[in-house]
């Protein structure tokens, strides 16, 4: 079966919007850290729970057969920006090396354009010491803590990340075409969601964090809309890797290479609702967004 080039699919689509728009369509890179499909409405997970990411889905295309490079957050980051295998990027493995130098970055690319560029990334396990700064103009991270084993740990909440990510938009004018990269860390480990979304989940800790992020995304959402930017930005969902939740006697990730961590859900949303609805069934990954 031959894979499906999302890069492509993208370029075109933002070359056809150019022709129609005044201004370039702007990139929201949303990253749903340790996120299964089947947590998400769109992919047959419970009714209720993602209204905000199943929305992208309707109004955009879904892939269905999308799997991650590596069930670890800093590695699939790495390749979802660079275009690249680990074996080429460098980072393998959370919290060891830092992205080579050479490698050629989305927000590198988006700033060589003229976009305005930033990051709000949930986790110190994406610090900018590991590289993936490369090419934004602000890159908003959780200081580093002193004890080494909170490092890998630390972490912000979706709500506080678009809280962020909604003020650095503030200090722009809408008119300006921008890169926004949001990373929302809910999902992973530990799970400890507020009571109005553990409920809404049925009790399930897991399905709990990953209703409040998605209720994070909603927001967003709907300040570009009040804002009029959204008609034209492309938005892109993709979770870095799933979670094994003991499939496979794997209850997180990163042990193991099962469907159960590596299939993940790819969500893209083009400017002005281009293609809404289509679902896409030949294979993809992180390198070809």
């Amino acid at each position: 079966m031959p894979r499906a080039r999302l890069g492509l699919l993208l370029a075109l689509a933002l070359s056809a919007c150019g022709h129609s728009a005044e201004a370039p369509p702007s990139l929201l890179l949303l990253t749903l850290d340790t996120t299964n499909p089947e947590a998400l409405g769109c992919y047959g997970g419970p009714r209720g729970l993602t209204p905000n990411l199943d929305r992208l889905a309707r109004e955009g295309v879904l892939f269905e057969d999308a799997r991650t490079v590596a069930p670890l957050t800093l590695p699939a980051h790495a390749s979802l920006l660079t275009g690249l295998y680990p074996v080429r990027h460098t980072l393998r493995r959370n919290g060891e090396t830092r992205l080579a130098s050479e490698a050629r970055t989305l927000a590198e690319l988006a700033q060589e354009h003229g976009y305005l560029s930033a990051a709000f990334v949930a986790a110190v396990v994406l610090a900018p010491e590991f590289g993936l700064d490369q090419g934004f103009a602000h890159y908003d991270a959780p200081p580093t803590p002193e004890n080494v084993e909170e490092h890998l740990l630390a972490s912000r909440g979706a709500d506080e990340i678009v809280a962020r990510a909604v003020s650095w938009l503030d200090q722009h004018e809408p008119a300006q075409p921008f890169f926004l990269w949001l990373h929302l860390y809910d999902p992973h480990f530990p799970h400890d969601p507020a009571p109005e979304f553990l409920a809404r989940a049925q009790g399930d800790p897991y399905l709990g964090e990953v209703a409040a992020m998605d209720a994070a995304i909603g927001t967003l959402l709907e300040r570009l809309e009040r804002d009029g930017r959204l008609a034209n930005t492309l938005v892109v969902a993709a979770a870095d890797h799933g979670e094994g939740r003991g499939r496979h006697g794997e209850e997180t990730h990163g042990a193991f290479v099962f469907d159960s961590t590596l299939r993940i859900p790819l969500l893209a949303r083009l400017p002005l609702c281009a293609r809404a609805g289509e679902r896409v069934r030949a294979p993809v990954s992180q390198v070809d967004v």
